[in-house]
């Protein structure tokens, strides 16, 4: 309200929904308790529709609309540009909401650690129940017979048979690759021509010799003149601290973080060219670094390390369709949609991951996977249950 009276309305309304969504019940599990569309029914569905009909409302009105477009309600131009990028510019306003409601309520935070104890802990596990992991492994082709999966193909020509396939990989790759897009539907083949992912990031790192220790962990600073990233102009450069934990660098030192947006025709075809390539990326990291020197100076002769990746350092990874980081963009239009784990005409497969729910995001991928296993039980005549040890 200090930053700008004149909004005070617009802030007070939308403060309200955040406490509103935060005490929401439907917020602690965000959705994802509910069946996969393969074994809802017609009752399933209406008793889905009546639990939430109280988020309803989300879906017409104001709060319905995109972030960029509901943002312009406001005068100050900060909250314009808080509310336009604090997820996507094409997302529903209330998706925000539901976030920051999230937050406010203990349900997200950092992890202090970083990603590897979580993802080593889900690893472990897998591997103490049996399990098996082969990493630096590119599946080209899922193994088909009498159109049932019967295994996976790898890069090297390596073959491992299998009682059932799941993938977790891109969509695109999936279907339209490993599977030569012999297993679809007028849906899926509209959805991957017209749905937008999330666009592709160029993410710059630094290693700091200093600490930035009464810095949030995340800032973001608008510039004077725009930065040229790829095709596009960038005003805003939001920046990352990792000083939250000591995990992610030495004591005395800390690693910041700037991810832009960009687009992914760019660098691919630049990345034909590998001294271009280069130029372009390093180049890039120093023009940031000395637009951050105007609110940190000095910056620059406290790096001790760059590293900068690409869209197509992401797809190299991930073979991810045009180096998308997080799958399907959220619009209204895409939430409405129930995407199957199956896929047509195909038995034995399923999918689990980005790609068969809009968002993006970890929770989406572990809600998914579960989803699968809730498949495969009923298939058996066994009972879904979880335990925890």
């Amino acid at each position: 309200l200090s930053l700008s009276p004149e909004d005070e309305k617009e802030i007070r309304d939308f403060i309200k929904e955040v406490d509103w969504m935060k005490n929401s019940p439907l917020l602690t599990d965000l959705g994802m308790s509910t069946a996969p569309p393969e074994l809802k029914g017609r009752f399933s569905s209406l008793r889905e529709m009546w639990e939430m009909r109280s988020f309803m409302k989300y879906f017409t009105g104001k709060f319905s609309k995109k972030a960029a477009t509901y943002a312009k309600r406001f005068h100050s131009p900060i909250l314009q540009s808080v509310l336009t990028y604090s997820f996507s510019p094409d997302s529903p306003i209330w998706f925000v909401i539901m976030i920051l409601a999230t937050v406010a309520a203990g349900h997200l935070g950092l992890l202090t650690k970083g990603c590897p104890d979580f993802v080593e802990s889900i690893a472990e596990r897998y591997k103490s129940l049996g399990g098996e992991i082969q990493y630096r492994s590119t599946v080209e082709k899922i193994i088909v017979e009498d159109d049932k999966a019967v295994g996976v193909q790898l890069s090297d020509g390596t073959e491992y048979r299998a009682d059932v396939v799941v993938s977790a990989a891109d969509g695109q790759s999936t279907i339209f690759e490993m599977l030569d897009g012999k297993y679809v539907d007028e849906k899926i083949v509209r959805r991957y021509e017209s749905w937008k992912p999330f666009d592709p990031t160029v993410i710059i790192s630094y290693g700091m010799n200093r600490t930035f220790d009464d810095a949030p962990p995340f800032l973001g600073f608008f510039l004077k003149e725009p930065l040229r990233v790829g095709n596009r102009a960038v005003d805003c450069l939001p920046l990352r601290v990792l000083n939250y934990g000591d995990a992610f660098a030495p004591e005395g030192k800390t690693v910041i973080q700037v991810m832009l947006e960009t687009d992914w025709d760019y660098w691919n075809d630049l990345r034909q060219n590998h001294d271009a390539y280069k130029l372009e990326k390093e180049q890039l990291a120093q023009e940031v670094l000395e637009r951050l020197e105007t609110y940190y100076p000095g910056l620059s002769s406290q790096v001790e390390m760059t590293d900068i990746a690409s869209p197509y350092t992401t797809w190299r990874y991930t073979r991810n369709h045009k180096g998308s980081p997080m799958g399907w963009l959220i619009t209204t239009s895409t939430l409405t949609e129930q995407i199957r784990r199956t896929l047509p005409g195909l038995s034995n497969f399923y999918m689990a991951g980005q790609w068969v729910l809009p968002g993006g995001g970890v929770p989406g991928c572990i809600y998914t996977g579960r989803n699968v296993i809730q498949i495969l039980c009923r298939e058996d005549n066994r009972e879904f249950g979880t335990k925890w040890t």
